[in-house]
């Protein structure tokens, strides 16, 4: 998996990321959760909240994704909501970056996924992405945005 098909497995859920942001709950655990669920389908498993190792031990790690031929993806998730809406949201996309240059153990790709779906957070993202120094991609289907940034 690549990160190209890690943004196109999450976009293709874009109606029910909209549906389940039109509730106005928390909805980062369940994308944490829906991600597991979409990409059992291309044969990888994951965890959710796998302690980092030592002397990291008290950091946990969104998701820790496995494929089919064993290959390791660390994951830290951020999705957008009213209290990181626009300019402070990226600000947390920078903040998982440096946490996971943290997660030591031995994984084919250490990931930052945001997702987003207000206008100011998606042109954020998008001209965040457009510069190569920043090492991300970022697509929109739908009224939904996702950034995948290599760290």
């Amino acid at each position: 998996m690549n990160n190209h098909e890690l943004s196109t497995i999450i976009l293709s859920d874009f109606q029910r990321i909209v549906e389940t942001i039109a509730t106005e709950a928390q909805w980062e655990i369940w994308m944490q959760a829906e991600l597991l669920i979409l990409l059992k389908q291309f044969n990888v498993r994951g965890t959710r909240k796998v302690p980092y190792p030592a002397p990291n031990s008290a950091l946990h790690l969104d998701l820790l994704l496995t494929d089919n031929v064993s290959r390791k993806y660390a994951i830290e998730l951020k999705v957008e909501s009213a209290t990181n809406a626009a300019t402070g949201f990226l600000r947390t996309i920078h903040a998982d970056a440096k946490k996971i240059v943290k997660y030591t153990a031995s994984v084919t790709a250490r990931w930052v996924v945001a997702i987003c779906y207000n206008s100011m957070a998606k042109n954020e993202l998008a001209d965040y992405a457009s510069d190569p120094l920043n090492n991300a991609i970022f697509n929109i289907h739908g009224d939904i945005g996702c950034l995948v940034k290599t760290v």
